[in-house]
């Protein structure tokens, strides 16, 4: 279970990733600026879960995926097809070299 500081930090970290403000990241998830500001300060306020439905869709991710400790595949995909054609072929070569040395080192 996901404790309300958890989902803050989560929230914020995401966010910023994506360079969004609260009210941004609120408009883009159909909620209010205060909804996001009640969250990110974790302060025990349970969203509903069409909110953190919702909130989770602004980023292209599921609730279940928000909510998860590590970055999931999906998300890594979704920050990968941001990036421009040169950076997307340098995070290959990179990954297919990192992929490459975790099976030799097996």
């Amino acid at each position: 279970m996901v404790t309300p500081q958890q989902l803050a930090a989560r929230l914020r970290e995401l966010r910023g990733r994506r360079e969004l403000t609260q009210e941004a990241l609120a408009e883009a998830a159909d909620v209010s600026g205060k909804t996001i500001r009640r969250i990110e300060q974790g302060r025990g306020i349970s969203p509903t879960l069409v909110t953190l439905e919702k909130v989770a869709s602004a980023f292209g991710l599921t609730a279940s995926e928000m909510l998860g400790d590590q970055l999931e595949s999906r998300e890594v995909a979704a920050m990968y097809r941001e990036l421009p054609e040169l950076e997307q072929s340098i995070a290959y070569v990179v990954l297919r070299s990192l992929t490459d040395h975790a099976a030799a080192s097996h």
